[in-house]
């Protein structure tokens, strides 16, 4: 079962600075948690710092760039293979 929405919190993502960099930026931040709500991995990407620009498009809608800018932000992490979002509502 799919979750139907996404929280974003607005504190975290103006102390992340999200709100004051490129447009971009909070784009792919923001499809970085959908594409975590609709899979349902509690805000964690497996195995896929080795996906190509291609294989990003397709499963997330967002570029390997975009992903660099959402990480330069702290607002997601790699761990291992692994992605990490951050300021994704495991409650919800």
């Amino acid at each position: 079962m799919r979750r139907n929405r996404v929280e974003l919190s607005i504190p975290v993502v103006r102390a992340a600075g999200l709100l004051a960099g490129p447009p971009a930026t909070l784009a792919a931040y923001v499809k970085l948690l959908v594409y975590c709500a609709e899979h349902l991995t509690g805000g964690r990407i497996p195995a896929c710092i080795g996906w190509n620009d291609t294989r990003w498009l397709m499963e997330v809608g967002i570029r390997r760039r975009d992903l660099g800018f959402v990480l330069a932000t702290g607002m997601a992490v790699e761990e291992g293979t692994d992605v990490v979002v951050k300021g994704y509502d495991h409650k919800g």
